[in-house]
């Protein structure tokens, strides 16, 4: 997955890529979220895996800033294990925080379900990001498999508050939320598109009111 890596020495096992159903019965999903045919990610909790063993996806650090976590996930198998978002913090002093934002554990049938976390950092933060853990239960029946994953600055409600609108020549509103994820880094969601994008652009000095609507709704559309 793009923006994320494996923690291959830091937990004991990896997770996979993988298309279709996954290769234990009752257990997985079918297929992935969107159309059944594409890819996701999951954790294979076949021998030689047992009780407790981690698999840990983490982001690249990023600017210090409001974060919404969005992230489907299966947990279908009736020994089901532990689903885990994680906020990872480096401050300012050089030390590097850890803290559990949300825990899924147990089965939770076999439909894909939606995740939204909201991650706030302390003020001493340098960098920022998130760690995902899946975690095996009690037997081969505990595959835990996640897709669609996205990370949008800002609160996870702000399409609901919009700050900006514009109608274009098609005379459709068209909606965003702006704002700044750094003092040189401007970000605009684009929420009045069918999957939610966001687009950010470098700048001197930031401001969340910097750009007319006319020129985010470019943005949001080139």
């Amino acid at each position: 997955m793009c923006g994320w890596k494996q923690l291959v020495q830091r937990d004991q096992f990896n997770w996979t890529r993988h298309s279709g159903a996954t290769v234990s019965r009752g257990t997985g999903p079918p297929g992935d979220h969107t159309t059944t045919r594409g890819y996701y990610m999951y954790i294979e909790t076949s021998s030689p895996r047992k009780l407790n063993d981690k698999a840990f996806l983490q982001t690249y650090l990023m600017f210090p800033t409001d974060y919404c976590l969005d992230i489907y996930y299966n947990m279908y198998g009736v020994f089901a294990g532990r689903l885990s978002v994680r906020s990872v913090q480096r401050l300012t002093n050089g030390r590097t925080t850890m803290a559990y934002l949300k825990n899924v554990a147990g089965n939770q049938g076999t439909r894909w379900k939606n995740m939204k976390v909201q991650f706030r950092p302390s003020r001493n933060a340098r960098e920022v990001g998130f760690r995902i853990e899946g975690v095996v239960g009690n037997d081969f029946r505990s595959d835990i498999a996640i897709d669609d994953i996205a990370i949008h600055p800002g609160r996870c409600n702000a399409c609901a508050r919009p700050s900006h609108s514009f109608t274009n020549n098609l005379n459709q509103q068209q909606s965003f939320s702006t704002g700044c994820a750094h003092v040189r880094l401007f970000y605009v969601r684009c929420c009045s598109l069918t999957q939610e994008k966001v687009v950010y652009r470098r700048v001197n000095n930031c401001d969340q009111d910097m750009f007319s609507p006319a020129r985010l709704n470019w943005f949001c559309n080139n």
